[in-house]
């Protein structure tokens, strides 16, 4: 059955998501969505029921996937289902149909008081765009008597352009090797800054965005996803980006990986360094400097040492895909046909992390939400997963199925935790560590401080001083390599090269 041989999210979601989503989703066609179970149950304007649990052969949705006619048959347009879709979506009904659903708080949880509306529009605001209310703000809102006036104004504060301003620190910290390095070469700096910004503006569905940072296409110079791949200045620069892309997608920590296995991970070497030689698309070796002692190798033969060195420098290590048990995303001839171009391991990569297969990346994504809403994650910490168990796994399994079945928007996640009971109490000030034991429900937030971006933009808006920045690329005049200008044409005081003056003043475009 579904229940005991599928995974909803790995196998059925997929197929609902391509094949029935685009009409029966946000726009409801003919009355059916099929984005959620009551509204699968209960059918469209034809009041038919398109699921019925147990039972495939009453249930609407396998009549018409399975029907030959074509006014009848589903999706009306591309390609049918194939043999092997149909017998998933059979099997998931056959077994019952699970969907995974919003996990309850213990009926015998006392509960903590529901924040007055003035803390709640500073909160909310705050945590939306990054800025605090204006006087009218707060007297427009408190003078509303709706009783729908926090939702509306958490959406008006989700599609205000301000609040892609406040992301941008987000983003720049998981993608930044070294947030306080001032250096040329820093990946957050000048055009990468701005295609971020653009691709946050466009509002690109997350399993796109992703997808285009690790493929670093464009030019580095003058603007698209290629400024990712500007590195800090050492011998290792895409077993760098390695690192990054682990544990800000995947939740895997890889950093010790550098220099030797790491002695309280499961992850070694070769898998940093597998995932280097699939950005680099060609075979990488380790390099000859490293911080483990030069005798390592031949002294104390007969001493088990607690840190491993399995990769000996200039070993050399092909591009392979080594988190497929981790992450149910497997590399294979199946992934041939999705691939613009099957031999490019760097799209193989992206592909593999973005995979509807691939369990742990909207795990990890919601939980980052999650985290920068509530104060603590529902795993902790959100770059290093191992070992750890998630304080609520229904609750974490349900917003990963609300992320994937509504386009990869993380907008939706953060209006699902906006407008739940638990953001909108009064704060608590548990000791965020217990939400790592399990020992948290999430009734209210976590009582924490204001990031440095959330005041120095807030100063800034109470002085009443622009922020607002023109684009810079690095466009030279071309009588010298641009490399040769980053390290000798230029001052060292990256915002000096990378930046206009007026764009220190925007400080979600300015440097760590």
């Amino acid at each position: 059955s579904a229940k005991e041989g599928s995974d909803f999210h790995r196998d059925v979601l997929p197929v609902l998501r391509e094949a029935c989503f685009r009409c029966h989703g946000e726009k409801n066609k003919g009355g059916l969505k099929l984005d959620t179970r009551d509204a699968a149950l209960r059918g469209g304007d034809s009041e038919i029921a398109s699921v019925v649990p147990g039972d495939p052969e009453a249930s609407e949705l396998m009549v018409r996937v399975r029907s030959g006619e074509e006014d009848l048959v589903m999706p009306p347009t591309g390609d049918p289902l194939t043999e092997a879709q149909i017998a998933t979506l059979d099997a998931w009904i056959r077994g019952g149909a699970e969907w995974p659903a919003p996990p309850r708080a213990p009926e015998t949880l006392a509960k903590t008081p529901v924040a007055g509306d003035a803390a709640f529009l500073r909160r909310v605001f705050l945590d939306t765009i990054g800025l605090p209310p204006t006087p009218d703000d707060v007297r427009a809102f408190l003078a509303d008597p709706a009783p729908d006036k926090r939702a509306r104004v958490i959406d008006r504060l989700l599609a205000d352009e301000r609040r892609v301003d406040h992301l941008m620190s987000d983003w720049l910290d998981l993608l930044a090797e070294n947030p306080t390095l001032i250096n040329p070469s820093l990946n957050s700096t000048g055009p990468f800054r701005w295609f971020l910004l653009d691709a946050l503006r466009d509002r690109k569905p997350l399993d796109r965005l992703v997808t285009e940072l690790l493929m670093m296409r464009g030019d580095a110079a003058t603007g698209g996803s290629a400024g990712f791949a500007l590195a800090a200045e050492n011998d290792a620069p895409f077993a760098a980006k390695g690192h990054i892309a682990a544990s800000a997608f995947l939740g895997i920590e890889l950093q010790c990986a550098r220099c030797h296995d790491s002695p309280y991970h499961s992850t070694t070497q070769r898998d940093l360094y597998s995932l280097a030689a699939m950005f680099e698309r060609k075979e990488v070796t380790v390099p000859k400097t490293s911080r483990v002692p030069a005798g390592f190798f031949e002294k104390n033969k007969a001493r088990k040492s607690l840190i491993q060195v399995t990769l000996r420098p200039d070993e050399p290590v092909t591009p392979t895909w080594p988190f497929a048990r981790t992450t149910g995303a497997e590399d294979g001839a199946a992934l041939d046909a999705l691939l613009e171009h099957a031999e490019d391991s760097r799209e193989r990569l992206a592909a593999l992390v973005t995979s509807p297969e691939n369990r742990r990346f909207p795990k990890v994504m919601v939980n980052r939400v999650w985290k920068r809403l509530l104060g603590a994650g529902i795993v902790e910490p959100a770059h290093d997963w191992e070992g750890r168990e998630a304080s609520h796994p229904e609750l974490l399994d349900w917003l990963a199925n609300e992320l994937v079945s509504h386009g990869y928007d993380l907008d939706h996640v953060a209006r699902l935790v906006l407008t739940s009971a638990a953001y909108q109490r009064e704060a608590g000030d548990e000791d965020l560590a217990a939400a790592a034991a399990g020992d948290r429900f999430f009734q209210a937030p976590a009582r924490r401080r204001l990031t440095a971006e959330q005041v120095v933009d807030s100063l800034h808006a109470a002085a009443r001083l622009a922020i607002d920045s023109e684009e810079l690329t690095f466009v030279h005049d071309g009588r010298h390599p641009l490399g040769r200008r980053q390290t000798l044409g230029v001052p060292r005081r990256a915002w000096m090269f990378a930046s206009l003056n007026n764009e220190r003043d925007r400080p979600s475009l300015a440097l760590p």
